[in-house]
Formats: structure tokens, sequence, C-alpha cells
């Protein structure tokens, strides 16, 4: 699963974009031109959703998930994965200490989004605003 994702995220680079494995299920993605990110990261997901569910046996794709032992050998339900996205635009004069920090911040928003993705947006004093389609709500 994570080689396919790499593989379809890596295909929708441009020249100057740069694709990094931050370990895990996790990636950064650095894109050079922001323009038509919603649509751009929703296309994303979909290709996500089509190459996924080619893996999935078809009763777990009706199902939603399917039954498995967990880490724990216990019996649970594991529902079919989902891409979530948060996308940092960083103005020129904005300074960030951590990436990973801010990351790491907004990754629960990104997965409880309706869209499973969220914008952050750093003006010049760092302070963050999350976007959620072009919507801005406060984001503490």
């Amino acid at each position: 699963m994570i080689l396919t994702l790499a593989n379809l995220v890596r295909n929708e680079l441009g020249r100057k974009d740069f694709l990094g494995h931050l370990g895990g299920d996790d990636f950064i993605l650095l894109l050079d031109d922001g323009e038509d990110l919603h649509r751009r990261l929703a296309a994303i997901q979909r290709r996500f959703i089509v190459e996924m569910h080619a893996l999935v046996p078809a009763d777990a794709r009706a199902d939603g998930g399917f039954h498995a032992k967990d880490r724990y050998d216990q019996w649970r339900f594991f529902p079919l994965v989902r891409l979530s996205i948060i996308a940092l635009r960083v103005g020129a004069e904005a300074r960030v200490e951590s990436f990973g920090d801010l990351w790491s911040h907004f990754k629960p928003a990104a997965k409880r989004a309706d869209n499973g993705r969220i914008v952050v947006t750093l003006n010049h004093r760092s302070q963050p605003a999350a976007e959620l389609n072009d919507q801005y709500v406060a984001a503490s």
C-alpha cells in the first residue's frame, strides 16, 4: 500500500515538486505551484481510492473493511484505509522552526475532515490558520 501511494504521488509531481518519505505511511510533498491546490489534492485522493480498491478483495470493499487480528492478537474490524492530507502554504516571510511539529499538530484535523484534507496557511508571523475547502477557521 505504501509503495502504491508513493508511485501514485510521484506520478502527480511537477518538474519542481519534491516527494519525500517521512517514515511509516507518512510522506512529504513540496509543491512549487499552489494553483488549484484542492483540485490536485482531491485528484490524488481519488486515484488512491482506485489503487487501494485494486489491492483489496471484493468482499472487503463491499463491507468497507475486513476482520483480522490486531497487534494484540485480538480479532477486530479494520476499515478500508483513507488518504489524509495536510498541505502547508508557507509565505515568503514565514519563519518555520519545525515542519514536523506543524504536521503533527494538524494531522488529527486532516483525519477528522470530511474530505480528509486541510490546507494550513502560515503568514509572516508563523501563526497558522487552517483552511477547509476554501473556508478559513482558527486552528489552535
